[in-house]
């Protein structure tokens, strides 16, 4: 096995042993864990109700966060940033910044300017307004971030929270995710502390195995209602998104669009979330297909002429 599969097979394996057994306690008790230098950003802009609930129960735990995070709502950005011009950089209130551009813009102004000298232990994403499961989650602005710190050197969890297509217009909108936003936020201050005190049971001091993120997708549920936590495989099966339809001769529209269709992946997270579980991922930052696969097509192309 690959060394980046083996970080990927511990984390799986540590991560739910102490991430399952710790999610029915209460964020009480959990400042007396040492307490860590906290990067919070997100893609829905620095003023988003899911990144102030993550902020609020981070630091009721005793956690030090600076939010560098975009001004303005840049979901599904992924991990695109900029590589020219300026960037807007204004401190909007204590340990707050906001950037003028994508999340992986706003990780890289945090973690090289804001923080250049003070480099924070940990990175978390969101809370973000929907879901991030599935084929979502290579477009996801909050997964972009993390995986944007990920690649460097730095641990992150990217936290989502579900929303209900119903409720788009609805007011307010999207009630049930707003309402679940300060479980999710506990949720993750719960993880962080096992993380940090199983941090060193495969030999080293890190909170994540290296070039890995976790990913974590709460469904827009009362704490009573969610049916638990799960280890998940990312699905194939579109859960929702947006499209784009014809309104002219010379434009086109952006368009919600809901999808079903049948998931062919084994223990997916889409199935997983639908069903009411808090799903997690371990995403590796190896983007090399599994040895297998690459011998396969080795083989195939075997005799192609330089």
């Amino acid at each position: 096995m690959e060394s980046r599969q083996i970080a990927a097979a511990l984390g799986v394996a540590l991560l739910s042993a102490i991430v399952c057994a710790g999610c029915a306690t209460t964020t009480e008790g959990v400042a007396s864990a040492p307490a860590l230098r906290i990067l919070l950003c997100n893609d829905d802009g620095y003023l988003s109700p899911g990144i102030r609930a993550v902020r609020a129960a981070l630091e009721h735990a005793g956690h030090d966060v600076v939010l560098v995070a975009p001004l303005e709502n840049r979901s599904g950005a992924s991990s695109s940033s900029s590589t020219s011009g300026s960037l807007a950089l204004r401190e909007e209130g204590p340990n707050t910044w906001s950037v003028g551009g994508t999340p992986a813009d706003a990780v890289r102004v945090g973690l090289s300017v804001v923080l250049r000298e003070a480099p924070p232990d940990l990175v978390v994403s969101g809370a973000n307004f929907g879901q991030n499961i599935g084929p979502s989650t290579l477009q996801s602005g909050t997964v972009g971030a993390a995986l944007t710190a990920m690649s460097l050197g730095y641990p992150a969890i990217a936290i989502s929270v579900g929303i209900d297509p119903s409720e788009m217009r609805s007011t307010p909108r999207f009630e049930s995710t707003i309402a679940a936003f300060d479980d999710a936020a506990s949720f993750v201050v719960r993880t962080i502390r096992e993380l940090q005190a199983t941090r060193a049971a495969d030999g080293s001091d890190s909170l994540l195995p290296d070039y890995t993120v976790l990913n974590i997708n709460y469904p827009a549920r009362e704490a009573a209602q969610v049916a638990g936590v799960a280890w998940a495989n990312i699905g194939r099966a579109a859960h929702f998104g947006v499209g784009f339809e014809r309104e002219g001769s010379d434009s086109v529209r952006v368009v919600f669009q809901s999808a079903e269709g049948e998931e062919s992946v084994r223990n997916a997270d889409t199935t997983l979330f639908d069903a009411g579980y808090v799903t997690l991922t371990l995403l590796d930052g190896d983007l090399i297909a599994p040895s297998e696969v690459g011998r396969d097509v080795d083989l195939r192309l075997g005799d192609i002429a330089p």
